[in-house]
């Protein structure tokens, strides 16, 4: 089948106007165009969850402290955990010529007693890492 140059551009203009009424819409003239303005999209952001101090932790800070003061463990109570970011992986506690990570550190500082004392020790998220703190 041989089609002439005209043939070709017609097929090419129908295309072109398919496309061209897909794109803006197929209602008659004397119908109120629909209002297309973009809808704003709404960002909307997942809720920071409060981290929960972890039975690891829990129990490898409470192990210390009874090593430490050689009071039993069931005699001792977290009585207050904060989630902190500690400024490197000595958890801001370094020793005098100790090298530590220059990382921050996310973690916990942990008050744990025995009803008449208090001990303060920081943590990170994992319990692999503590520290006592004098506070």
């Amino acid at each position: 089948m041989n089609h002439s140059p005209r043939f070709g551009n017609f097929i090419i203009l129908c295309v072109f106007m398919t496309l061209l009424t897909f794109n803006t819409g197929c209602s008659p003239a004397n119908e109120p165009a629909v209002n297309s303005s973009p809808i704003p999209e709404v960002s909307v952001s997942p809720k920071e969850e409060t981290p929960t101090l972890t039975p690891n932790v829990t129990q490898v800070i409470l192990a210390e402290v009874s090593r430490q003061t050689q009071i039993p463990s069931d005699r001792l109570s977290i009585s207050d955990a904060i989630a902190k970011t500690w400024p490197d992986g000595c958890l801001g506690l370094a020793k005098p010529d100790e090298l530590c990570s220059q990382a921050l550190v996310p973690g916990w500082q942990v008050t744990v007693s025995d009803g008449s004392q208090t001990w303060v020790y920081r943590s990170d998220r994992t319990g692999q890492n503590i520290r006592r703190s004098e506070q």
